[in-house]
């Protein structure tokens, strides 16, 4: 079996409010329909960071800063290994404003505001990290999203 090998990088950006800045997906994606965060592919060549810092200029017009990075996913399935890099984000100024047709709108949350369908991994796990919900809400969204 041959399978195709990526690497994403995506950004938990937040705001002086400490809200997150998500992104929806539409019904028919690859991802199906559920809110996210802005991501994409790095390129061949290209550091995780200076991906990162693109993605975010392509999508949204605005530069971030690169606090930290909060984690890694290896996600496998059959057709496909995709390696997820997790960047925590600060925008340095300017408002972000949607600017790619990939996602269906944006908008900012309150980490006790998170979307019922948000990403387990793109969104509630590294919230979880970052300690901006705790393991209880992370438990019982994951439950929820897994019909438990």
């Amino acid at each position: 079996m041959t399978q195709s090998i990526h690497l994403r990088c995506g950004a938990i950006i937040q705001s002086d409010k400490e809200e997150t800045l998500l992104v929806h997906l539409e019904k028919g994606s690859v991802l199906h329909e559920h809110w996210s965060v802005p991501s994409g592919l790095v390129k061949a060549g290209e550091k995780t960071e200076d991906a990162m810092m693109r993605i975010v200029k392509e999508q949204f017009g605005v530069d971030v800063q690169i606090l930290k990075v909060i984690g890694f996913v290896d996600d496998i399935t059959k057709d496909a290994h995709t390696h997820f890099i997790t960047f925590l984000c600060r925008i340095k100024q300017g408002e972000a404003k949607l600017q790619t047709k990939t996602y269906t709108k944006s908008q900012w949350f309150a980490a006790k505001d998170i979307p019922k369908d948000a990403s387990i991994t793109d969104v509630l796990l590294p919230l979880y990290i970052l300690r901006y919900i705790t393991v209880d809400d992370y438990n019982t969204r994951v439950d929820a999203l897994r019909g438990k």
